[in-house]
């Protein structure tokens, strides 16, 4: 008798346990529900990181600027609106579901997320397009975090300028130029996460005193 009812308080506790959300197949759709499993991350109790704060935005933001660029000589803005629509699909399904159980899928998929950028090359060039990419970008998405726009914005136009020179070299033409910013801005996306890459750029290209 008892073997029976531990057998039925097992069948009982199954039924309540939460699924698991499927793995979708497509890339895209993978990032929109990394995206939303990264939001309740953030939402644990024990995250260190607000998810309305400026870095939990940018962790957040990343999958959706990992699949607009992974593959790709130019950021597609499609891929971008495509898993945010889809991360918020996910978020509100996420709440009924074992969320838990895709971060090890997350983090394969997109190991972009989980490390800190490389230091950036030493040619001013290069790493004022890649530090100018990624600044403008953050520039105009980060409307919710004014200062932090207004800091990127002035970051982009101090890396813009030391890449100046040799770009109006390279670039006889405007549609020259944005081809060449294009793939700087694929490879800011995929150097690691946005804030440690803006933290090196600050670094590179510090705010002029006196």
């Amino acid at each position: 008798m008892r073997r029976a009812w531990l057998g039925l308080a097992g069948l009982a506790l199954a039924g309540c346990q939460k699924p698991a959300p499927e793995w979708p197949t497509g890339f895209e759709a993978q990032a929109g529900l990394c995206s939303a499993v990264h939001v309740m991350r953030l939402r644990a109790p024990a995250s260190r990181t607000p998810p309305g704060s400026f870095d939990g935005f940018l962790q957040i933001l990343h999958y959706a600027m990992i699949a607009g660029a992974r593959g790709r000589e130019r950021v597609e803005l499609r891929a971008l609106d495509e898993v945010s629509r889809r991360a918020g699909v996910a978020h509100v399904e996420l709440r009924e579901q074992d969320w838990q159980a895709r971060i090890p899928n997350c983090a394969a998929a997109f190991p972009e997320t989980q490390r800190p950028a490389g230091p950036l090359p030493e040619a001013p060039f290069e790493a004022g397009m890649i530090c100018f990419s990624l600044a403008d970008f953050v520039a105009r998405t980060a409307a919710d975090f004014p200062r932090e726009a207004i800091a990127a914005s002035d970051l982009a136009e101090r890396a813009l300028a030391a890449a100046a020179p040799e770009l109006q070299r390279r670039a006889r033409t405007n549609e020259q130029a944005e081809q060449l910013g294009e793939r700087y801005r694929v490879r800011a996306f995929l150097a690691g996460t946005p804030t440690s890459l803006l933290d090196r750029c600050v670094q590179r290209f510090p705010v002029r005193t006196g």
